[in-house]
C-alpha cells in the first residue's frame, strides 16, 4: 500500500476526506476515465483486510460463525438489561 500527504489541493482534498475522518464514512471518488475509489480510514481496511483473511480458511470461517451465533444467542435486549438494572 502506498501512502501520500495530499500536498497537492490540500483543502479540496481536506474537505473530501472530512467526513472519513469524522464520522468513519466511506467517499467514493471517481476519477476522469469513470473509475471509481473507495476512501475509508486506515484501521477500518486493516479490520476489513484481517476478516478476510480470517474467513479464507473453512475451518476458521466454522468456528467464526458458531462464535458469532452463539453470542447471538447470549445475547440481551438493552432495554430489558436497564429495566433490571432499575430495578
Amino acid at each position: 500500500m502506498s501512502t501520500s500527504s495530499g500536498s497537492r489541493d490540500q483543502a479540496v482534498l481536506d474537505n473530501m476526506l472530512a467526513p472519513v475522518d469524522e464520522t468513519g464514512e466511506t467517499v467514493v471518488l471517481i476519477n476522469s476515465q469513470g473509475h471509481r475509489f473507495v476512501v475509508m480510514r486506515e484501521a477500518d481496511y486493516r479490520g476489513w483486510q484481517e476478516t478476510q483473511y480470517l474467513l479464507s480458511s473453512a475451518g476458521n470461517a466454522r468456528v467464526l460463525r458458531e462464535a458469532r451465533a452463539e453470542a447471538m444467542e447470549d445475547s440481551r435486549d438493552l432495554k430489558d438489561v436497564l429495566d433490571e438494572l432499575a430495578g
